[in-house]
C-alpha cells in the first residue's frame, strides 16, 4: 500500500510507506582538533551549542533564560573573532530554534509562541552571524486547538540543501492521523507544503523519523 503526495509549485515528491525495507550503518572516523579556552562568564541554565562551519569561521549559538540569544564567532585557530546578538529571536517568546549549516550560510527555523499563536519564522546568516536577509514568517497555528501538537519536527538533506519541517498529529480521528510539511531549500525558500491524513490503527501501528534525501523527496515509514 503507498500513499505518494506531491508538494505543490515544484515536482518534489513527499512519499510514506507501509514498509521501509533496508538498514543502514555508517561508521565515522574522527580525529579531535582542540581549540585553546576561552573566558566566559558562568550562569545558571546556560546552553552553548556549536552550530557548525561557516566560510571559515565556527559559530557557537549561546543562550540562556531571559536573555537575547547570541552567535560567538571564532576564527580556525579557535580563537573569539566576534559576538554577534539575535536580536530578532525574543526571550520568552522562542521555544525552539533548529539550525541548519551550510558551507556559506547559517539557517534558524525558530518556533516561538505569541497570544495563544504558534509562529514559525526563518533567518538566513553569514559567516560573522550576521542577517543575510530579512526574517520571514512561514506558518503560524492556533495553539488553543492543536497545544503541543503545533511544534513541527525539522530534518536535513544529508547536503542540508534541504529542510523538511513535519509534524504528526494523532486525536483527530481514531482511525488515521494528520501530516502536515513545508519543504525549504537552502533558501529557506517554500517549495511547497502538504496536509493530508494516512489511514493509521494506533493499536498496531506507529510512525517513525522520515528520511529526506539530497533530491528533496521525504519517505515516512507507517
Amino acid at each position: 500500500k503507498l500513499f505518494i503526495h506531491m508538494f505543490s509549485n515544484l515536482p518534489k515528491k513527499l512519499m510514506y510507506f507501509l514498509v521501509l525495507t533496508g538498514n543502514g550503518i555508517l561508521s565515522l572516523a574522527q580525529s579531535v582538533q582542540y581549540f585553546p579556552p576561552f573566558d566566559m562568564t558562568v550562569a545558571a541554565n546556560q546552553t552553548l551549542q556549536l552550530a557548525g562551519k561557516v566560510e571559515n569561521n565556527y559559530l557557537l549559538y549561546h543562550t540562556q533564560p531571559g536573555t537575547i540569544p547570541e552567535l560567538m564567532v571564532f576564527n580556525e585557530q579557535g580563537q573569539i573573532a566576534g559576538v554577534s546578538s539575535l536580536d530578532f529571536i525574543r526571550p520568552g517568546f522562542a521555544h525552539r530554534v533548529n539550525m541548519v549549516t551550510l558551507p556559506n550560510r547559517l539557517n534558524l527555523i525558530v518556533q516561538e509562541i505569541r497570544e495563544h499563536t504558534h509562529y514559525v519564522f526563518v533567518a538566513g546568516l553569514n559567516k560573522d552571524g550576521k542577517l543575510r536577509e530579512s526574517i520571514h514568517y512561514i506558518d503560524s497555528t492556533r495553539i488553543d486547538l492543536y497545544g503541543a501538537a503545533a511544534y513541527y519536527n525539522v530534518i536535513s538533506s544529508a547536503d542540508k540543501k534541504y529542510s523538511l519541517l513535519y509534524r504528526i498529529i494523532q486525536g483527530f480521528s481514531s482511525i488515521q492521523i494528520l501530516f502536515n510539511g513545508i519543504l525549504l531549500n537552502e533558501k529557506n525558500e517554500i517549495l511547497g507544503s502538504a496536509s493530508f491524513y494516512i489511514p493509521f490503527n494506533t493499536e498496531l501501528e506507529s510512525t517513525d523519523i522520515p528520511l529526506l534525501t539530497n533530491q528533496g523527496i521525504a519517505f515516512l515509514p507507517v
